[in-house]
């Protein structure tokens, strides 16, 4: 175990009715956003929209019943939350878990501007440290040989085109 997962194997304990309510605000926030943005930007109008029906009407029916159950998830974490009772639920969080789902979420927020070999790179890069890693040559060898295979893999044999980023007067 390297220093990063010693200083990261701690587990944090929390009450069940205050993660029902964080829970239940991040699928608030992420619902709203594709019942309103999301369903506009990616799902086009098209042909045969009779009766106010189209391909974004679906989408936005799930999504906003999503929203729905996630207030009303909101609102019983919250009077469970209020009651404080002694014998109450507890979830149990590890921080190792924690830094890996920020991981992955860097490597969406890179994925566009630095492009997938970059991103990826760098998400390998942490993975390897974060399941123990201690040698910086294995971690870049492991790195490089992951990217330059999925990178092949999607782009030669799937011919599914993945975001450049920097190096699009590279690769092509």
């Amino acid at each position: 175990m390297n220093k990063l997962v010693k200083a990261l194997d701690r587990k944090i304990v929390l009450r069940a009715s205050l993660v029902d309510m964080v829970l239940g605000g991040f699928i608030f926030a992420l619902n709203l956003f594709l019942a309103t943005i999301g369903t506009s930007k990616f799902i086009e109008e098209g042909y045969g929209n009779k009766y106010g029906i189209s391909p974004r009407t679906f989408p936005r029916a799930i999504f906003i019943a999503a929203c729905v159950l996630s207030i009303l998830m909101i609102i019983r974490g919250f009077t469970e939350f209020r009651k404080k009772k002694e014998n109450e639920k507890t979830v149990q969080f590890h921080l190792i878990s924690l830094a890996i789902f920020l991981d992955m979420v860097l490597f969406v927020f890179t994925l566009i501007p630095l492009g997938y070999p970059v991103a990826n790179f760098i998400m390998m890069s942490i993975m390897y440290w974060l399941s123990g890693g201690k040698k910086w040559w294995k971690c870049i060898l492991v790195a490089v040989l992951f990217t330059t295979a999925s990178w092949l893999f999607f782009h030669t044999s799937l011919k599914i085109q993945l975001p450049a980023g920097i190096l699009s007067g590279i690769l092509k």
